[in-house]
């Protein structure tokens, strides 16, 4: 009697997906201690940061069962996902706002504006970008397809959100449960795998392009 081949998929996943959240983690721990010991090293960790997040997303949809084509994003969609990226940067820069107000809360902006400011403000956006659509494409989309059900809106979030927690920065870590459900709405309703990363985008054109801009650290 023949043995039924065991699928690589049920172990090859979880690993891929361990294996990357470490890595990431790791990365973003230095990237954040470092960046004002090592002026300059915030681009290195960041590109580092992106290629982990990138080839672990990609990994995990070339091995999901969940990958299947999604039907073509249409008007409607389009607007609504430009409605969630205006509404989520705008309440981002003014709960920014509100936070550096606060003596209590002012600590967590006043340390992510001081890494970002290590290095040219047109560099540090760039890289925002970059490391941000290679975040969506790992959370949102490769990591989300290993779900299904309301699991697709808690497991990944609530693992960005903990990741997030290696940055050492209060403030990354309480937008990050809000961005990523912000981000999880865009991807569902409109079925395609650009619209994360078009809301993640754009809350990073306000909060690293123009926010620094208009708040002094």
């Amino acid at each position: 009697m023949q043995k039924t081949a065991k699928n690589p998929v049920r172990w090859f996943a979880p690993a891929i997906a361990t294996g990357t959240v470490v890595a990431a983690a790791f990365i973003l721990y230095r990237a954040f201690s470092s960046a004002s010991a090592e002026p300059g090293s915030l681009p290195l960790w960041s590109i580092a940061l992106a290629t982990v997040w990138a080839t672990g997303g990609i990994a995990l949809l070339r091995t999901s069962n969940h990958n299947q084509q999604k039907p073509p994003l249409n008007q409607p969609q389009w607007a609504l996902t430009i409605m969630l990226s205006l509404g989520l940067a705008i309440s981002s820069y003014i709960g920014g706002l509100v936070l550096t107000m606060l003596p209590l809360t002012s600590t967590w902006i006043s340390h992510a504006l001081n890494v970002a400011s290590s290095v040219p403000l047109h560099i540090t956006l760039l890289i925002a970008l970059i490391t941000g659509a290679a975040e969506e494409l790992f959370f949102r989309v490769g990591f989300a397809s290993l779900w299904s059900g309301k699991s697709v809106w808690i497991i990944p979030n609530l693992l960005y959100t903990l990741v997030t927690l290696a940055t050492g920065n209060l403030a990354l870590t309480a937008v990050a449960p809000i961005l990523g459900l912000v981000a999880t709405t865009a991807r569902e309703h409109s079925r395609n795998v650009y619209a994360p990363i078009i809301v993640h985008a754009t809350w990073t054109l306000t909060m690293v392009g123009i926010f620094p801009l208009t708040v002094t650290p």
